[in-house]
């Protein structure tokens, strides 16, 4: 993860502080595929991959496997306005240590080239007050299954000891419970570490 945040910082210098949108136009790329030429690596597929994450996707070739997803939060307009394409600035985030850029998001559909599950919203949509996963209406969480009393599957719950690794907007890397990544919101509402406002 910590090349996907060099190869971001690469991205902002090059297109005047802009961070790459969660949920492009028809017209761009995936972030991923927008950060593939800043990836300095010989095997630049590999950095896309949580070594966890051996389950075979389902529509990606065994090179374009994509473990991650960008944050959908930090460029989302609240109240309704569906703004999931604007380009949002580095300078626009309040709280840069305190603010998730990139989550891992198990899914057998996340592929390095697809639009499709490159974004996350939620840790989880849950049950009860923590459905749906907004500020989008599809879902886009880690695990559906997180507060499941059923046995748990492999992408079911937290891959690294019951928690995520995330990426965060300053470029550092570390290991949460999705519980301590929300603030004062839910697994499904969540705020804290998942929206660009300080302290919520």
């Amino acid at each position: 993860m910590r090349q996907i945040g060099l190869a971001m910082q690469m991205y902002t210098t090059d297109f005047n502080d802009v961070l790459p949108p969660a949920y492009p136009p028809s017209y761009a790329p995936a972030y991923s595929m927008a950060l593939q030429p800043y990836a300095r690596s010989t095997r630049v597929w590999s950095m896309w991959r949580c070594p966890v994450d051996v389950k075979r996707h389902s529509g990606c070739s065994a090179y374009y496997t994509r473990s991650y997803a960008i944050n959908i939060r930090i460029s989302y307009t609240y109240g309704g306005n569906n703004n999931q394409t604007s380009y949002v600035k580095q300078k626009m985030i309040e709280d840069p240590s305190g603010t998730i850029l990139v989550a891992e998001r198990p899914n057998v559909v996340n592929c390095i080239d697809g639009i499709s599950n490159s974004d996350i919203a939620c840790p989880s949509a849950g049950n009860g007050p923590d459905t749906p996963c907004k500020p989008d209406s599809w879902g886009r969480d880690q695990a559906n299954a997180l507060d499941s009393d059923t046995p748990a599957v492999f992408y079911a719950r937290p891959w690294h000891l019951d928690g995520f690794n995330y990426l965060f907007c300053d470029g550092h890397v570390e290991w949460l419970p999705p519980r301590k990544t929300v603030g004062n919101g839910t697994l499904g509402a969540p705020k804290g570490m998942w929206t660009p406002v300080k302290g919520d």
